[in-house]
């Protein structure tokens, strides 16, 4: 799905990571008309959406916490009858500003994400002066990789033992694309009316396999989720998405805005949840989207 390597999307270190999607399609599932019809509409709308623009850069504020649940403990003894309680409640929290951007990576391929570091916990990194985006717009070779190490090295003040990888803003949205559909099943799952507008939500489940999301050790997760499709215009305004094993789980939320000034959607904020086998603490995420920058080629 996405043109880069493998080892930049690990989702928890040396348990899932992406994988490219094969070249034969999936079977079609079989959906009824009324569904059919809105995926061809909400198809055609991602497919324009590529045309918009080759990189969209944003002004992110991303809160990061780390939540423990009440736990009763195991460790019963007579010195400690009541069993080694360990409180709940939130254990670290991080307030991160970064420059986002988002570069397309080819023709329903997705979005390659990268950022860039402002400040952390109000602490002064550096200005903002879209950095990655003069890098990109460069044409190197090497332009790509020196963006991609600015990438990762922000990932060191995220909180958790957990890499983030399928929180793309637009991943759950190109699950509709033409050369991506056909490996999920759909369903109807009700009507809603979010910020005034009417939509449809879809269920789906990712039936194909190989799967876009694997284990190191070669295991299939598949996704699942929902879309919130506006009826009458194909437009995609929310995204959940699930990728989940015995060891690991992952949720990602997406809501979209109308930018007035240019003139189509854009991410708005981006909702996270992971929890690890592993793990006695939650991790969950916040971002919010402000500043909308398109740039072309």
């Amino acid at each position: 799905m996405y043109a880069v390597p493998v080892r930049r999307y690990l989702l928890l270190t040396a348990l899932v990571c992406l994988v490219m999607i094969g070249s034969v399609p999936a079977r079609p599932a079989a959906q009824n008309r009324a569904v059919r019809d809105l995926l061809d509409l909400a198809s055609r709308y991602v497919v324009d959406y590529e045309q918009h623009f080759w990189a969209l850069a944003l002004d992110e504020e991303s809160v990061q916490w780390l939540e423990r649940p009440v736990h009763t403990g195991s460790n019963l003894t007579r010195a400690n009858p009541a069993g080694g309680m360990i409180p709940g409640g939130v254990q670290r929290r991080t307030v991160i500003h970064s420059d986002y951007v988002l570069v397309q990576a080819g023709p329903g391929r997705g979005w390659v994400p990268y950022r860039d570091l402002v400040s952390v916990n109000d602490k002064h990194v550096r200005d903002r002066d879209d950095r990655l985006v003069r890098l990109l717009k460069t044409g190197r070779p090497e332009a790509f990789d020196e963006a991609a190490a600015v990438h990762d090295e922000s990932h060191r003040y995220d909180v958790g033992n957990v890499q983030r990888t399928i929180n793309i803003p637009m991943f759950g949205m190109m699950l509709l694309h033409p050369q991506v559909r056909e490996r999920f099943e759909f369903k109807a799952a009700g009507d809603e009316v979010i910020a005034g507008r009417a939509v449809e939500r879809i269920a789906y489940t990712e039936k194909a396999r190989p799967t876009i999301i694997k284990t190191s050790r070669g295991k299939d997760i598949a996704l699942t989720g929902f879309l919130w499709i506006e009826s009458s215009t194909g437009v995609v305004v929310k995204t959940a998405m699930t990728a989940a094993d015995p060891i690991v789980r992952a949720n990602v939320y997406v809501t979209f805005r109308r930018d007035s000034e240019l003139g189509f959607w854009v991410p708005d904020v981006m909702e996270e949840f992971y929890k690890a086998a592993i793990a006695f603490d939650d991790t969950h995420s916040v971002s919010t989207f402000t500043t909308p920058r398109v740039y072309t080629r």
